[in-house]
């Protein structure tokens, strides 16, 4: 957002100057509070001080989600957008939050769970299936949505998220086993090139305690609900070979060198003493032989 920034900040200080009405600054970007951060990254600026911005913009984060993808034509590398999309915005951060600046958006005034919902379900079962996929030797993610074994399996894993959120935030269960169709139909669309290594790129990042992975599995053991599958994940992202992903080669070189319960410990931050620690470390362990029995 650092590099939108410079050109948003220059807008808003000319309607400073003109003593504009305030007006809403969305930003649709694929992060958590997403429009706070380039906020921050307009303040860093200085050219508007925080109660100058105040007087002139507000700042309702979002929670977007549409499907990006890479794709090459006439040798050139281009960018193709999926169709389906969904946007929830802040309501109460609006400038008048009774209206509806963009037609066909969700508005709430509990945004955080439709970023979970997004994340700890569609991100979530996306990732897991890559990383699982990947120990089968599939590169292509269209061929991992092929298998009927890895489809019903992602399923499952998307399913334990659901049950979090549904104790969580009251979701309606009919309303997340829809959403869960939506999100297998759309990694199943015909035409969609996705490749394994884009899915599960920087692998050390997606092993943060509140991310995609590890985020759920630790709310599930919290709440006493099913997190078998989400372990699993957990285990496979250990075993993810790319070398030409740096993350990759770090996780690789650590499990080597300090073991796998050591690598457990650094990355997800899940303590020795723990069973989902200990569950892990057992995953891994069947995994890494299933990998070796394949090739």
């Amino acid at each position: 957002m650092s590099k939108v920034a410079p050109t948003i900040s220059e807008g808003l200080y000319q309607r400073f100057l003109l003593s504009k009405k305030r007006i809403n600054v969305l930003a649709c970007e694929n992060a958590m509070f997403n429009s706070e951060i380039l906020k921050k990254e307009i303040l860093k600026l200085g050219q508007l001080t925080e109660e100058q911005l105040e007087q002139v913009a507000t700042f309702p984060n979002t929670a977007v989600d549409r499907m990006v993808l890479e794709d090459e034509r006439n040798g050139e590398k281009v960018i193709n957008i999926g169709v389906d999309f969904e946007l929830a915005i802040e309501r109460n951060k609006l400038v008048d939050p009774t209206s509806l600046p963009i037609k066909g958006a969700e508005y709430t005034d509990n945004l955080v769970k439709y970023i979970e919902r997004k994340l700890y379900i569609i991100n979530c079962g996306h990732a897991w299936s890559g990383y699982v996929g990947a120990i089968k030797g599939y590169k292509v993610m269209s061929d991992i949505f092929a298998d009927e074994q890895l489809v019903e399996a992602t399923r499952e894993v998307m399913g334990e998220s659901a049950s979090l959120l549904i104790k969580k935030y009251g979701f309606a269960k009919e309303d997340l086993e829809s959403y869960i169709d939506f999100a297998i139909r759309r990694f199943q669309t015909p035409g969609v090139v996705d490749t394994v290594a884009r899915v599960c790129r920087s692998p050390i990042r997606k092993l943060e305690p509140n991310e995609r992975l590890v985020g759920p599995a630790n709310q599930c053991e919290e709440n006493q609900l099913t997190n078998d599958r989400l372990l699993e994940g957990i285990a496979a992202v250990f075993l993810f070979d790319n070398p030409d992903d740096q993350q990759s080669r770090e996780l690789l070189v650590y499990v080597k060198e300090n073991g796998i319960s050591a690598a457990i410990t650094r990355y997800t931050e899940l303590m020795p003493e723990g069973s989902m620690h200990q569950k892990v470390v057992q995953k891994y362990k069947q995994l890494q032989k299933q990998k070796g029995e394949l090739r």
